[in-house]
């Protein structure tokens, strides 16, 4: 098949030695050798990276052994596209192939063989964004590493859904990465990308088995202040969550009962009424709307002119010529 993420080349070698060598640069050192010595490399690999997810394209064009070991700083979920792989993580061994892929675990022991026809799609996570995701979202203090089952059933509608963020991310940096460039975007789809794992998968966090107790009103009020000194700020859940030292969903809890909304409603309206106060006293031959809206911490022009539009009953250009 036609290789993957072709804008973003950072390897195409023939030698063992040059391919050994730069893979090891953007994942970790690893024994990589031919099963059959008198077989040719034909290395490629792609790669993007900005923030705690990244994907790569990766093909030897032989079969090959590859022996990373402990991998320490990241999650990789290899997805065959083409051909099969045998993968041990730990004690567990999975026949890989365009229905199966693999999770391979930071602290877990990992040695595999692709045939000469594999190429896979890898997805990198960032380590400290999983335990950050583990800690904050779903409550875990244990401060163990997170490990997620090695065997991942591609079939599964839930994982489905899952691939087609994955693809989403590829498409938008094979035409060009303006979206996922985007901070705002950016943060949302790692949350999305990883989250959706944990809910996909079986892992070895254990959920809070009743319903987490509700913010302290002081809490509520931390966030609120914290959104509306920068609301222009690239904020996530996580991030307010953090702010209250409460979980997300305590956060998401408590907001629903104090102010029948939710934080990135609340974030909304706030970077709304931010614009709108903004256009009500800008000098309108110096200053545009989508200056303003930018500002204000809306990314996406279109969206915030159609939610505005629906708040106040005009648009945002309309506001500005009054001023």
């Amino acid at each position: 098949m036609p290789a993957l993420l072709t804008r973003h080349n950072l390897t195409r070698t023939c030698d063992l030695d040059e391919a050994r060598a730069r893979i090891a640069d953007v994942f970790c050192p690893h024994r990589l050798e031919l099963t059959r010595p008198d077989s040719r490399l034909d290395t490629v690999h792609n790669g993007y990276q900005d923030g705690a997810v990244g994907l790569n394209y990766l093909r030897y064009g032989s079969e090959v052994r590859i022996v990373p070991g402990a991998m320490e700083s990241f999650y990789l979920v290899q997805i065959p596209l083409v051909g099969r792989a045998q993968v041990r993580i730990g004690s567990e061994r999975v026949q890989s192939d365009r229905r199966t892929a693999t999770i391979a675990s930071p602290t877990l022991f990992t040695d595999m063989t692709w045939s000469d026809d594999c190429e896979q799609l890898l997805v990198y996570l960032s380590r400290t964004a999983v335990q950050d995701y583990a800690r904050d979202v779903l409550g875990d203090t244990s401060g163990r590493s997170v490990r997620f089952a090695p065997s991942f059933d591609l079939t599964a509608p839930a994982a489905q859904s899952w691939l087609r963020l994955v693809n989403w991310l590829r498409e938008d940096v094979e035409g060009g990465g303006v979206m996922s460039q985007t901070p705002v975007i950016a943060a949302q789809f790692e949350a999305m990308v990883i989250g959706g794992l944990f809910d996909i998968q079986t892992n070895s966090v254990t959920r809070p088995r009743h319903r987490p107790q509700p913010v302290a009103p002081r809490s509520v009020a931390m966030v609120r202040d914290a959104i509306e000194a920068d609301p222009a700020r690239a904020w996530t859940v996580t991030d307010l969550a953090r702010v209250a030292h409460v979980s997300v969903r305590s956060l998401q809890e408590s907001f629903a009962r104090d102010l029948q909304t939710t934080p990135t409603q609340y974030l909304r309206r706030v970077r709304l009424e931010r614009a709108r106060a903004e256009m009500s006293m800008a000098d309108r031959s110096t200053t545009t709307v989508s200056e303003i809206a930018i500002a204000c911490g809306f990314a996406h022009f279109g969206r915030f002119s159609t939610l505005y539009r629906a708040t106040y009953g005009e648009s945002p250009s309309q506001t500005l010529a009054r001023s």
